[in-house]
């Protein structure tokens, strides 16, 4: 590793949560390259979206925005996830099968350790942590135990990138973390599990071909120049797998208003398929003059729409941005006192 890399690992990186590289070192040829650049990018993704919107919504709130919804889904079932968390898993909790693997040549220790690993994550029903040793010796404790370590790992990641997400980088903002910086703290990653830096990007290439052709039918145009659009792609196969679109995400009911350009975060405009509408002000619906005001459904449809018009602006005041009205009744509606009315 050269100096700057050294100074990087010191001064500007991005953490996984609760995963160390000490942890699993041991199973370290488990691993693939995107098996870290995947969940370290949806990491991140949540991590700004959440960022950007706090003070403007708690916690509780963010959670319920379609995209992070869906970020959420694929740190939870997407097959790079559940390939980290397992081997963190396993890592963790490997006790007779020591014995075994000690017995076993490199090739051989490889094909067990994977069979392990296709098991814990095709394992059907709950994941259960045991805090008894009895777990190391009953196959059935000890396959729940490890369901519920892999499962508890990929829950510490999307909390801290909805709690606390400023808690997943050192020496970088959060709204200023780009596909280079995960590129290069995945790399760090890797190199500190004792694997090569060349098979890094060789092997983040030919895993980003692979996902290109099985996405050829779709006439997709990604190129594969550089290892971030090895990235870009590496996440759109991810998300596919999870969500049927075609060539773009359409975030039309997130209802937010993101701080920067676009309505989108860095790492959002950066892979270039994400698009998250504006909120736009109701129209105007009839003239006001017309309307019988003495009408039930017509007073109720009018309070309705005074509430929404109040709830949007409260949404841009929020941020600190210029409401984009459309030919609306905001003002008339606003002087309308239904209370007297009635």
């Amino acid at each position: 590793m050269n100096n700057s890399k050294i100074n990087f690992t010191r001064s500007k990186r991005i953490i996984l949560p609760g995963i160390k590289s000490r942890d699993i070192k041991p199973l370290a040829s488990l691993l693939s390259p995107q098996n870290i650049v995947v969940p370290m990018t949806i990491l991140c993704m949540i991590s700004q979206v959440s960022g950007n919107l706090k003070g403007s919504l708690i916690p509780k709130e963010i959670q319920q925005i379609s995209s992070i919804k869906l970020y959420s889904k694929i740190l939870t079932l997407g097959s790079n996830t559940l390939a980290l968390s397992s081997i963190y898993s396993l890592s963790k909790t490997l006790g007779l099968e020591l014995e075994i693997l000690s017995l076993l040549n490199v090739n051989e220790r490889l094909k067990f350790l994977r069979e392990l690993q296709k098991r814990l994550i095709q394992q059907k029903g709950p994941g259960i942590i045991s805090n008894n040793n009895e777990r190391l010796s009953d196959p059935v404790l000890l396959s729940k135990h490890r369901k519920g370590i892999a499962m508890q790992c990929r829950s510490v990641l999307i909390g801290t990138s909805l709690f606390s997400p400023h808690e997943i980088t050192v020496g970088i903002a959060i709204e200023n973390i780009s596909l280079k910086d995960i590129i290069d703290s995945s790399k760090i990653f890797w190199l500190l599990l004792g694997l090569n830096e060349e098979e890094f990007d060789f092997l983040l290439r030919k895993e980003s071909l692979n996902c290109l052709k099985k996405l050829s039918k779709d006439n997709l145009n990604f190129e594969v120049q550089s290892i971030s659009d090895c990235l870009k792609i590496l996440v759109f196969y991810e998300i596919r797998n999870l969500l049927d679109f075609k060539n773009k995400i359409q975030f039309d009911y997130d209802q937010v208003i993101l701080r920067g350009d676009d309505n989108l975060t860095l790492l959002e405009r950066e892979l270039g398929f994400i698009n998250r509408s504006l909120i736009e002000f109701p129209g105007k619906v009839t003239e006001l003059k017309y309307l019988n005001l003495e009408d039930n459904i017509i007073r109720a449809a009018i309070d309705q729409r005074k509430n929404e018009i109040i709830k949007l602006e409260n949404i841009y005041r929020k941020v600190g941005v210029e409401p984009i009205k459309t030919n609306s009744d905001i003002r008339y509606l606003s002087k309308i006192q239904l209370k007297k009315i009635i």
